[in-house]
Protein backbone atom coordinates (compact mmCIF):
# COMPACT_ATOMS: atom_id res chain seq x y z
CA UNK A 1 0.00 0.00 0.00
CA UNK A 2 1.41 3.39 -1.03
CA UNK A 3 1.38 6.76 0.70
CA UNK A 4 -2.03 8.23 1.52
CA UNK A 5 -3.40 11.04 -0.71
CA UNK A 6 -3.37 13.50 2.23
CA UNK A 7 0.42 12.93 2.46
CA UNK A 8 0.86 14.28 -1.08
CA UNK A 9 -1.50 17.19 -0.41
CA UNK A 10 0.45 18.13 2.73
CA UNK A 11 3.78 17.76 0.93
CA UNK A 12 2.58 19.89 -1.99
CA UNK A 13 1.31 22.61 0.35
CA UNK A 14 4.58 22.64 2.31
CA UNK A 15 6.65 22.90 -0.91
CA UNK A 16 4.40 25.70 -2.18
CA UNK A 17 4.84 27.65 1.07
CA UNK A 18 8.62 27.17 0.88
CA UNK A 19 8.71 28.36 -2.74
CA UNK A 20 6.55 31.41 -1.99
CA UNK A 21 8.81 32.34 0.94
CA UNK A 22 11.92 31.96 -1.23
CA UNK A 23 10.50 34.21 -3.96
CA UNK A 24 9.35 36.77 -1.37
CA UNK A 25 12.92 36.93 -0.01
CA UNK A 26 14.57 36.85 -3.46
CA UNK A 27 12.22 38.85 -5.68
CA UNK A 28 14.80 39.21 -8.47
CA UNK A 29 15.72 35.51 -8.56
CA UNK A 30 15.70 33.78 -11.91
CA UNK A 31 17.02 30.24 -12.16
CA UNK A 32 20.23 29.88 -14.20
CA UNK A 33 19.42 29.28 -17.85
CA UNK A 34 15.89 30.64 -17.56
CA UNK A 35 14.62 33.53 -19.63
CA UNK A 36 11.70 35.73 -18.67
CA UNK A 37 9.33 37.07 -21.31
CA UNK A 38 6.22 39.21 -21.09
CA UNK A 39 3.65 38.32 -23.73
CA UNK A 40 0.71 40.52 -24.71
CA UNK A 41 -1.18 38.57 -27.38
CA UNK A 42 -3.89 40.06 -29.57
CA UNK A 43 -5.03 36.73 -31.02
CA UNK A 44 -4.86 33.27 -29.42
CA UNK A 45 -5.97 29.95 -30.93
CA UNK A 46 -6.73 26.74 -29.06
CA UNK A 47 -7.37 23.22 -30.30
CA UNK A 48 -9.38 20.79 -28.20
CA UNK A 49 -9.00 17.17 -29.21
CA UNK A 50 -11.84 14.67 -29.01
CA UNK A 51 -11.83 10.87 -29.09
CA UNK A 52 -14.20 10.91 -32.08
CA UNK A 53 -11.72 13.10 -34.01
CA UNK A 54 -14.24 15.96 -34.03
CA UNK A 55 -11.58 18.38 -32.78
CA UNK A 56 -12.65 21.91 -31.92
CA UNK A 57 -10.62 24.96 -32.86
CA UNK A 58 -11.28 28.26 -31.14
CA UNK A 59 -9.83 31.72 -31.75
CA UNK A 60 -9.94 34.51 -29.20
CA UNK A 61 -9.31 38.06 -30.44
CA UNK A 62 -8.65 40.98 -28.12
CA UNK A 63 -10.58 44.20 -28.50
CA UNK A 64 -8.72 47.37 -29.53
CA UNK A 65 -8.31 48.40 -25.88
CA UNK A 66 -7.45 44.79 -24.84
CA UNK A 67 -10.15 44.83 -22.15
CA UNK A 68 -12.33 42.13 -23.68
CA UNK A 69 -12.04 39.12 -25.96
CA UNK A 70 -14.20 37.84 -28.81
CA UNK A 71 -14.54 34.06 -29.17
CA UNK A 72 -14.78 32.56 -32.64
CA UNK A 73 -15.25 28.89 -33.43
CA UNK A 74 -13.02 27.89 -36.35
CA UNK A 75 -13.85 24.20 -36.62
CA UNK A 76 -16.26 22.45 -36.87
Amino acid sequence: MGPRPDFFSTLLNRKLIEAEAFIAENADYVAPGWQVYAVAPHIVEFSQGASDHNHKRLRFTASVDSRSWTKERLWP
